[in-house]
């Protein structure tokens, strides 16, 4: 972050803005039949709606695509209802009423939510109706990308001119022919620096933790299973102060996974700079298979 004037405090949090996948991007262009190459201007046509800061001038629909529309997320019940508005096979166009209607959300909600499929997903089940929505439309019936969260990990007295997250890459599977990946956490494994310069769009927002002000007062800090960033980023910041009264109790699932910062917290406790009280639940349970 050296010269971006980027500042932040232990507790802090750092907004990332992410983007979707290439292959994501390539498909959703290729159902919808969209040039990517094309470009266009957005202006509001509601004095109380603004246009998004996130769209260059003039953008091009591949750049809109990648950065500000949420394909890989579920869609809201307000885009089935103004999908069915396009649609011209009437056999889509009931399917996509009924799924809008009060009476189809048990339905909606097996086909759509406990499955968590994407709004991709949603248009390669219905293509024809894809395939005629007109693209100002989009804006309506896409949500944009929001910005996700994460605890700050690290000190500025510690590292200078750095902001480290801790982040779990989310992926998993369900019945869908895609795996689930977060959006976000798979977005920042997929980002290769030693192939070149990485920008990351990223701003900070107060959290909601207070450490206290004063180096000497003595703090616990308990992460029983709830993570551990803020609280590393306050230890290396009292240990950059040469203070010594820290308490930490550290729990999570198996300590040869889950264990992120042994290597740095252990050699701390050795120097009398930290207190450290540890509890694995998945190894306890393990343990308690073997006695008996």
């Amino acid at each position: 972050i050296s010269g971006s004037g980027i500042m932040y405090s232990p507790g802090d949090v750092l907004m990332v803005q992410p983007s979707n996948r290439f292959d994501l991007v390539d498909d959703f262009l290729s159902l919808l039949q969209l040039d990517p190459t094309k470009q266009f201007y957005l202006q509001s046509n509601d004095p109380d709606v603004t246009v998004p800061s996130l769209l260059p001038k003039p953008c091009t629909v591949r750049y809109a695509v990648e950065h500000y529309f949420d394909i890989a997320g579920m869609p809201r019940r307000y885009f089935f209802e103004l999908l069915a508005f396009f649609a011209s096979s009437e056999l889509e166009k009931e399917k996509l009423r009924e799924f809008a209607s009060t009476e189809g959300q048990e339905e909606l909600f097996s086909y759509c939510y406990r499955p968590r499929r994407t709004t991709l997903e949603v248009l390669e089940d219905f293509p024809g109706v894809g395939q005629v929505v007109p693209f100002e439309y989009l804006f309506d019936l896409i949500g944009p990308i929001q910005p996700r969260a994460f605890s700050i990990a690290s000190s500025l007295m510690a590292h200078k001119d750095e902001v480290q997250l801790l982040v779990a890459v989310v992926h998993y599977k369900t019945k869908l022919h895609r795996p689930r990946q977060g959006l976000c956490s798979s977005w920042l494994a997929r980002l290769r620096p030693d192939q070149g310069a990485v920008t990351v769009p990223v701003w900070v927002r107060k959290g909601t933790i207070r450490f206290p002000k004063s180096p000497r007062t003595p703090v616990i800090m308990v992460g029983p299973g709830t993570g551990c960033a803020p609280f590393r980023s306050f230890i290396q910041e009292r240990v950059a102060n040469n203070v010594s009264a820290n308490v930490l109790f550290y729990g999570c699932r198996c300590e040869s996974k889950d264990f992120f910062c042994r290597g740095e917290w252990l050699p701390l406790v050795k120097i009398g700079q930290l207190q450290l009280f540890t509890a694995f639940s998945r190894d306890q349970i393990r343990l308690q298979e073997a006695l008996l």
